[in-house]
């Protein structure tokens, strides 16, 4: 579902109707070119898609437009977007525009395109009372257009705002701005932000993400945006082609491409040869990319370089198991957890072959979810795959064990409510995970290739939060983003037990019986020491045997008390 409250409907668009003015058009524009021409105004195939989606034609007039548009670069959708603008403006009077872009540089080269613009239009245009460096007047219809820096914490700020064109969003220096701004455009006037991607945890990836419905809430608080956001990926681009060289032939990763977007040789040549051009070959999908998400997973010097490229020594791989065509029933099966309310929960599952290579099946990162709908969603994700919850040892955040005080009652610890739902929960201790270990962990994983296969479709988060992992080659150290560091402390849980568990058998004999005596009694003796730490002890009959009750879990009492206080688990970071 997308979470937008962008209103559809006719009156988004409103007929022309201002006195008997010359009306100007697009046609009347000129631009120029990369190649340092000046040339007429014609919508490219990309540009003629977006102002269909808008409704937008020469006899209509844009009115109460929420516009967010994520995009490759050098699409022209500033030249499209300033043109649109340019036309309200000077078409209708007492219109105020407001132009922010995200450098002087770029503030400069977009007031020079408007000046141009107006230069161009043939005779009756209104007549400029004066022109600065960042704004005309038009005093006869009492119009003005300015063109101003993000950097600039004053910027748009004044008077109420027509038009409101926010370019390179995701790259302003002072992204408070936006707050102020939105507040000075009334419900009639127009918002396009636009920008290329520029990583995670902006607040153009926030409102993006937002409106596509890919997450259900913001840090503050809001589960819906205004915006109407529009994705264009780089292969939607005409202009994105070149001829390919006799005997041309796709590799593994051109192929699945190909498969998913029906590209042709022509556009795979262009693509090869743009990858090879300096600094674009990791960054090539946040500057060109194929889909939303891979636009969000790039985000500067990369940790996992070769974690974003689909290959033989990747780290990354189309899926090869799907819980329509699960792995082997005798695989060992893991998962590795970051507890949190607030901050997210995150769950890393999957499991290892006859091969000890191991496979992340599916991950999920969410915040504010009860411990009782973590989880449910934990042993949604394992039966999805049609694996028995208690086949799969989950390494987890330690502070889970640890005695807690709601109100001066003491309460149950977070893992207990996971226990409840089945599940074989083992404790992640500090000395054994680590922030630094884990993170050792996961650089040696790395760097085996192949060893470690995340599956595309299944795990967005992990693969984002992995890739926006910062890595100095030189000290071979890394620093975790911190949007991403809850993904990130699941996949060192996740590594951390590998050491522990042998590779899965070729041929086993029974893997059900294999399994199901074990885990119980492996499952109860860890519940037993670890409510023991927690002052409870199981109830045992009159023979010594432990009772259950009519669900078949154990009934618990208090422990007899040997000193005053309350025994706190240890464990955590």
């Amino acid at each position: 579902m997308v979470n937008s409250l962008w209103a559809f409907g006719a009156e988004r668009l409103s007929p022309i109707s201002d006195g008997s003015r010359q009306k100007f058009g697009l046609e009347h524009l000129w631009i120029q070119t990369k190649e340092r021409a000046v040339v007429p105004f014609r919508l490219n195939d990309v540009q003629e898609d977006y102002i269909q989606q808008i409704g937008w034609t020469p006899d209509t007039r844009l009115t109460g437009l929420r516009e967010l548009i994520l995009k490759a670069r050098q699409f022209g959708f500033s030249t499209l977007i300033e043109a649109l603008l340019f036309l309200d403006t000077i078409n209708h009077a007492n219109t105020n525009t407001v132009v922010i872009a995200h450098d002087l540089e770029s503030t400069e080269k977009l007031f020079r395109m408007v000046n141009r613009f107006y230069d161009r239009l043939p005779a009756g245009k209104p007549v400029t009372q004066y022109a600065s460096k960042r704004e005309i007047y038009w005093p006869s219809i009492n119009s003005r257009m300015s063109i101003e820096t993000a950097g600039k914490g004053t910027a748009g700020r004044g008077d109420t705002i027509n038009n409101l064109h926010m370019s390179e969003w995701a790259f302003w220096e002072v992204p408070e701005v936006v707050t102020g701004l939105l507040q000075a455009v009334p419900g009639s006037g127009n918002i396009f932000g636009e920008s290329t991607a520029n990583g995670r945890g902006n607040q153009f990836h926030e409102e993006y993400t937002l409106a596509k419905g890919k997450i259900e809430q913001t840090e503050d608080g809001r589960t819906a945006s205004v915006f109407r956001a529009h994705f264009y990926a780089w292969h939607q681009y005409a202009g994105y082609s070149i001829p390919a060289p006799a005997g041309f032939e796709p590799n593994e990763d051109e192929k699945v491409l190909a498969s998913q977007y029906g590209l042709t040789y022509e556009q795979l040549e262009w693509r090869r040869r743009k990858q090879l051009e300096p600094g674009m070959g990791s960054m090539f999908p946040q500057e060109y990319p194929a889909d939303d998400d891979e636009a969000f997973r790039v985000t500067g010097n990369l940790f996992f370089d070769t974690f974003m490229t689909e290959g033989p020594s990747s780290h990354v791989r189309t899926a090869i198991f799907t819980p329509a065509k699960p792995p082997p029933s005798w695989y060992v099966f893991m998962g590795g957890l970051d507890w949190g309310y607030a901050d997210p929960t995150a769950f890393v599952f999957g499991c290892m072959d006859e091969n000890g290579n191991k496979h992340v099946l599916e991950s999920f990162e969410e915040a504010r979810l009860t411990n009782d709908e973590q989880g449910a969603r934990v042993v949604e994700i394992i039966e999805r795959w049609g694996v028995p919850i208690g086949k799969v040892q989950i390494l987890a955040d330690g502070n889970m064990w640890s005695q807690r005080t709601v109100n001066g009652v003491v309460v149950e610890p977070d893992v207990a409510a996971y226990q409840r739902a089945g599940l074989w929960m083992l404790e992640a201790r500090t000395d054994a995970v680590s922030n630094k270990h884990r993170m050792s962990l996961l650089r040696a994983a790395m760097r085996e290739p192949g060893a470690f296969r995340v599956q595309q479709g299944f795990n967005r988060d992990l693969v984002t939060a992995l890739a926006n992992a910062k890595y100095d080659p030189i000290k071979r150290e890394s620093v975790l983003h911190d949007k991403s560091s809850h993904s990130t402390f699941a996949a060192g849980c996740f590594v951390a037990h590998w050491s522990t568990v042998p590779k899965s058998p070729i041929n086993p004999l029974s893997p059900d019986e294999q399994y199901a005596d074990t885990n119980r009694e492996i499952h109860e003796a860890q519940r037993i020491e670890r409510m023991k730490r927690n002052g409870m002890q199981p109830v045992r009959n009159k023979d010594g045997a432990i009772e259950y009750n009519d669900d078949g879990d154990i009934v618990w009492e208090e422990a007899p008390r040997k000193s005053k206080g309350v025994v706190k688990g240890f464990g955590g970071r």
